[in-house]
């Protein structure tokens, strides 16, 4: 009777094992068809690396280079300003994140002089996305 009670103890679900923690994830979502592009450097493949490196450094989320059901989705308007004498100004990148549901819940603009841009873009609206879901999570009200 106890290798009996020990069969069960040890081949029962223990409720630890059973609630898997599902982890918040992010998305890199499609971008604007109409948008004006500088060339390569706003490939969706190198915007989407540069959101990654943030979204996954703490490990406490995942990230989709491709919209995903449940995701917060980063969506990315890029393009080059050009100068009036010819050449380049720089470029602007706008990101705005969704919540899983579909509604825009930040937006930002990040202007800049060369490539770099793009990374602090990403960097930023990573940033501002674990904050608001973080903020979400606890029931905080944003200090905007």
């Amino acid at each position: 009777m106890k290798r009996l009670w020990l069969l069960v103890l040890l081949l029962a679900p223990t409720p630890v094992l059973c609630q898997a923690a599902t982890r918040e994830c992010m998305a890199f979502g499609p971008r604007n068809a109409t948008s004006v592009l500088a060339g390569d450097l706003t490939s969706d493949d190198n915007l989407a690396w540069a959101l990654e490196a943030p979204v996954t450094l703490s490990g406490d989320y995942d990230f989709y280079p491709a919209p995903h059901d449940g995701c917060w989705t980063v969506h990315v308007v890029a393009m080059s300003m050009p100068s009036r004498i010819g050449g380049s100004l720089g470029y602007a990148v706008s990101y705005s994140v969704t919540n899983p549901h579909g509604v825009m819940r930040l937006l930002g603009l990040q202007v800049g002089p060369d490539q770099d841009v793009f990374d602090r873009a990403m960097r930023a609206a990573a940033v501002a996305a674990v904050k608001d879901i973080r903020q979400m999570r606890t029931g905080e009200k944003p200090h905007d």
